[in-house]
């Protein structure tokens, strides 16, 4: 519900109420700039740099000072308090070059933003005009929750390449009291011209192939024969009750591979000259010990520090037992706990520490016994292991005043293995004398052939920790041929960044530890998983001013890049990347994955979940891979009555494991997180959507209840009696293992449609391009097309917690049936099959290069039958591009030829539409003259003008689109014109017609088509009530085959035998979905 009007004044006055803006103050502080010096003060910057002050006059419309904006980054005020009712008027004063972008953010009484309203956008002459709106706040209403504004944030952005823009004199008065009302309904994305009339329908000639045939290239990969497995933590084999349910017979195990980083030393003896006393305990003495943190790049800082006779520093503890005079041998290690030793940990990867002894007065010293590492006395898979954290690279130093250090010479020592070390040197006289560790990494010494079994000292040490059954007894479970496990990443953030002599180190232990491993466990094992590596990755690199302020896009690409590589390589290849979110998969895919999954985040970020499943599956398709998804339904536990108690709330440091499990607490319980019918619906969609991999934040901790209903830990869940039950969430997962196992082959998600987008884009919905760079207008293209196939409620989240309908999963229009393809990456432009898999390809956004080869293979697809969509923003000699850029498409080739000019209009005739149907209406869109030659005209202006054209080359189309982008002028919308071009072409080369607003996906097996039908609708809930289930949003829809149907069954309540007719040769049927809930339907044509 935008509620705001625009009066764009270039060089005059607005009639605007001037008498009420004289009476009141303009809100935003500083408007004019004067109280700044080289920053703008009360103002701030989507990125570093921000926009500058500028004092030129030339550049300055009143006053000393003026802004000079950063091209494509948002430049705020503070924010403003208002309420429903309110109504302002927006005055600048601009000029530049390219256009500015006027910007309100509304946000509710929670600081949750509630939507982004564009008010508009001005081109930009050499000379300051003035801009003017009107703006009024209303709010938004979702099923039963109005969210009212509260306050908002003004921003300008400057739309431009040449960061070319000034702003002065800025203000924002209130005028008065406007008229408001909310509408208590549900408020629904802006409705889509998309239905096609039964006369349309036999118009729609655009897409050259008719049949409805499968790519090898959309085939899902198999592991162990099967196409889809679930992965869950080990400890869900605890749960005996379960462990005959296909949840946990067609389950991979992830193994938690935490290595140990500690540093440990049992005793220091130090000696002097001929003298047989232990100096180290001598009247006077302290230990002192301090450990160093890896920082991005392999930097480094202190971390602690300690002193004294039994003080026990910072990250040193049990410090002195390092001069107790006791080197225990024979007590056993008890897991996770260090009772015998001095250590320090966890530390960076390898670890750096040191620790010593600080004399009363100066010592002479000429002789050293360490007693390294503590007392394991264990066995690992039948080994027996002494000692453990042994140093391998050390070197003893010492010091004449405790504060500036310096080796002893021939005291350094590389790839220890001895537990007890001694050192004779030289005599040095002094105050203090330390081991220094630089480089420990291994629990235990990797010794040929067995260096595999760290990580099974790592596998001891996890259970123990979190209290799960020992995973070393299950070795043989892990060998199984039959099912391959996945291990958790050692070394979580550290394998990107780590550089020089660091990696050289954690290469020379952790190599032999991988190839032994490999060795060990061949196809057993399945992959490491990377977790967030996006986040981790990032922050891994945070703080190199390079990576930080990237001087170009290509920067950030490649520091990415390098991150990729860097863990691909320690890992051996054995790569499972999971990100929070950036649609990269191509590119992880490019850097060697296995396989990708990416986060779903329920209640607590914006949903774009099919926008997620669309990227993934395509990038898996393009390159062959395994992909994915990981769902965290816990995620949307936030307190409704004080959202500052929410899981990630600094003040609480409240996180994943620190719930109760007892009591259930924030994080568990039936009422908690999202509701059944959304995990439901997610399961659904991502399985159908093509998927192999299943996994989730949500531990068996929190779906299980032992017998007395409390969800309890590990040693609780079978409590004696081989039972429990699960939470409705836990319900659902195990009956869709069921569900999944009984139905076996789900079919291949059909996709006729492949989005080609540049591969250097750097897109995402975030940041539109990479993070900190220009933005584009093809950007705002490859995001309108996006939500027109998958249009969730509002741009922007409707806040955390809530669960509405179309919030996460949206109702789909077109159904999910495109893929996005990335067809320029630096191991070579995309294999012509791939192309030739797609019936359309529609080149979308903006791109940095073309290939020629690409360009040829595009020409090939076409002659083979193939439907090509381009935009005159990707065409060589269109007045958008001109003659050294975008793809050298010729005349002959696009049927048209261009003129030199643009043009604006804001009506258009869809030449196929019915001719009862109105002119299509939007804002002001700017489109290029063309004339066609051979080029029919599909759409055009009311003038005349053509806005699509179609050219028949040999067996295929071309289609163009003459509008900048399909986009509209002001707020970078897609034109109508675009959207009734997607509507023909999915009409028209989709199997499968559904009536009805729902979501829904489409697979082909050999023997039929399957339908999955998801209702978004009538779902209410707050992350710790009950859902509120209306009952009245259930949805009837009616299916229409393009073929005879043999028979029909319905899945989800085995109904073997499904009502449906058949008529002229296609089949009918109808259904109706529950609200919340998930029907499939089976139709059999062979």
């Amino acid at each position: 519900m935008r509620g705001w009007s625009a009066v764009l004044s270039l060089g005059i006055s607005a009639c605007l109420p001037a008498m009420a803006e004289e009476a009141n103050a303009n809100l935003i502080e500083n408007g004019g700039f004067e109280k700044s010096i080289r920053h703008p003060d009360g103002f701030s910057g989507q990125y570093h740099p921000q926009s500058k002050i500028t004092t030129d006059p030339a550049h300055v419309h009143s006053g000393k000072n003026a802004v000079h904006l950063r091209s494509d980054l948002y430049f705020s005020a503070k924010r403003i308090e208002t309420k429903p009712g309110d109504r302002f008027h927006i005055r600048a004063w601009v000029k530049g070059k390219g256009r500015v972008e006027f910007l309100i953010f509304e946000y509710d009484a929670f600081n949750g933003i509630i939507q982004e309203n564009i008010l508009g956008s001005t081109p930009l002459t050499d000379e300051y005009a003035e801009v003017a709106f009107t703006y009024e706040p209303a709010g938004q209403v979702s099923e039963k929750v109005i969210r009212l504004v509260s306050n908002v944030l003004p921003c300008v952005r400057l739309r431009n390449q040449e960061e070319d823009g000034y702003i002065d004199d800025w203000s924002m008065v209130k005028i008065g009291a406007g008229k408001q009302t909310i509408e208590k309904r549900v408020i629904w994305p802006d409705d889509r011209a998309i239905a096609i009339s039964m006369n349309e329908s036999q118009r729609a000639e655009l897409v050259a192939r008719l049949d409805y045939d499968i790519s090898r290239r959309w085939e899902i990969p198999k592991i162990k024969g099967r196409t889809f497995w679930w992965t869950l933590r080990h400890g869900w084999w605890a749960i005996k009750w379960l462990e005959d349910e296909p949840l946990i017979k067609y389950c991979l195990p992830q193994i938690g591979f935490d290595q140990r980083r500690y540093a440990a030393l049992r005793e220091l003896e130090l000696f002097g000259p001929g003298g047989k006393e232990n100096l180290a305990r001598s009247a006077g003495t302290n230990e002192i010990g301090m450990g160093d943190v890896m920082e991005a790049g392999g930097r480094l800082h202190n971390a602690g520090y300690s002193s004294g006779v039994g003080d026990i520093g910072k990250d040193w503890k049990n410090l002195n037992l390092l001069i107790d005079g006791q080197a225990p041998t024979e007590t056993r290690f008890e897991w996770v706990k260090v009772k015998d030793a001095a250590y320090y940990g966890p530390g960076g990867i390898p670890i750096r520490a040191w620790a010593g002894v600080e004399f009363q007065e100066v010592k002479m010293v000429n002789r050293a016994v360490i007693h390294h590492g503590h007392n394991m006395n264990h066995k690992i898979l039948g080994e027996y292991i002494a000692q453990a954290d042994i140093a391998d690279n050390f070197v003893l130093e010492y010091s004449l005043d405790g504060r500036n250090w310096a080796a002893i010479p021939g005291t350094q020592t590389e790839d220890n293995r001895e537990a007890i070390t001694e050192h004779r040197f030289a005599p040095v006289k002094a105050k203090a004398i330390r081991v220094h560790i630089d480089g420990q990494a291994a629990p235990i010494p990797p010794v040929k052939g067995k260096a595999w079994k760290n990580i099974h000292w790592s596998l001891r040490e996890y259970a123990a920790r979190s209290s799960q059954p020992s995973p070393e007894m299950s070795d043989e479970k892990l060998r199984s041929k039959n099912r391959p496990f996945i291990g958790m990443e050692p070394y979580r953030r550290l394998s990107y960044a780590i550089s020089g002599p660091d990696r050289d180190r954690l290469l020379r232990y952790f190599e032999p530890v991988m190839t032994d491993f490999e060795q060990y466990y061949g196809d057993a094992f399945f992959g490491f998983l990377l977790w967030e590596w996006d986040n981790d990755l990032f922050k891994a690199f945070h703080g190199i001013p390079d990576y930080d302020n990237p001087k170009s896009w290509k920067t950030r690409y490649e520091f990415m890049m390098k991150g990729l590589k860097s863990a691909h390589k320690i890992y051996h290849g054995h790569t499972i990347f999971q990100g929070a979110f950036h649609p990269y998969g191509h590119y992880v895919f490019e850097a060697g994955a296995k396989a990708i999954l990416d986060e779903q985040k329920g209640g607590y970020m914006t949903g774009l979940f099919q926008l997620q499943t669309t990227f993934l599956r395509s990038a898996a398709r393009q390159y062959g891979r395994l992909w994915g998804t990981y769902p965290t339904p816990r995620l949307g536990l936030i307190s409704q009555k004080n959202p500052a108690k929410s899981e990630f709330s600094p003040a609480l440091n409240r996180g994943g494991s620190g719930y109760d499990y007892k009591t259930g607490g924030w994080f568990v319980g039936p009422f908690q997180g999202v509701s059944p019918q959304w995990w439901k619906r997610m399961l659904y969609g991502n399985y159908f959507a093509g998927e192999n991999l299943q996994d989730m934040e949500l531990g068996a901790g929190t779906m299980v209840y032992n017998s007395n209903r409390e969800v309890r830990r590990a040693e609780d869940w079978t409590d004696g009696v081989n039972s429990g039950y699960m939470i409705p969430q836990g319900i659902v997962t195990r009956d869709m293992a069921r569900f999944v196992e009984k139905h076996g082959e789900r079919g291949v998600l059909y996709t006729p449609i492949g989005f080609v987008m540049d591969y250097w884009s750097g897109w995402t919905p975030q940041y539109a391009s990479w993070p900190g760079q220009p933005h584009r207008w093809g950007d705002d293209e490859i995001r309108e097309l996006m939500l027109t196939f998958f249009p969730v409620t509002g741009r922007n989240p409707l806040g955390f917690g809530y669960e509405v309908a179309n919030k996460d999963m949206a109702d789909t229009p077109f159904g999910e049936c495109c893929d996005v393809l990335k067809p320029n990456p630096p191991s070579g432009v995309i294999a012509q099959d791939m192309l030739d898999a797609y019936k359309i390809l529609w080149v979308a956004g903006s791109w940095r290069e073309i290939p020629d080869e690409l360009v040829e293979r595009m020409r090939a697809y076409v002659r083979a039958g193939g439907t090509l969509v381009v935009n005159a923003a990707h065409v060589r000699n269109s007045p958008f591009v001109g003659e050294n850029r975008g793809m050298a498409l010729d005349s002959a080739f696009l049927g048209v030829e261009f003129g030199r000019e643009e043009k604006t209009s804001t009506e258009a005739l869809f030449l196929l539409d019915d001719e009862t149907r109105k002119p299509l209406t939007c804002d002001a869109f700017r489109y290029a003259a063309v004339r066609p030659t051979s080029a029919r005209v599909v759409a055009k202006t009311i003038d005349g003008d053509p806005l699509v054209t179609l050219n028949k080359v040999s067996k295929g189309h071309v289609i163009l689109t003459t509008t900048w982008y399909n986009l509209t002028d002001q707020k970078q919308r897609i034109v109508p014109t675009a959207e009734r071009l997607l509507a023909y072409l999915t009409h028209q080369a989709m199997p499968v017609k559904v009536k009805g607003r729902i979501r829904y996906l489409v697979t082909r097996r050999k023997d039929g088509w399957v339908v999955v039908l998801l209702n978004n609708k009538g779902i209410f809930k707050t992350s710790q009530a009950n859902a509120e289930v209306d009952h009245l949003q259930r949805v009837t829809v009616d299916l229409t085959l393009s073929a005879p149907a043999l028979h029909v069954s319905e899945w989800t309540q085995d109904y073997t035998t499904w009502p449906f007719k058949v008529m002229d040769g296609k089949t009918h049927c109808g259904i109706t979905v529950p609200p919340g809930d998930a029907r499939v339907l089976f139709l059999k044509t062979r």
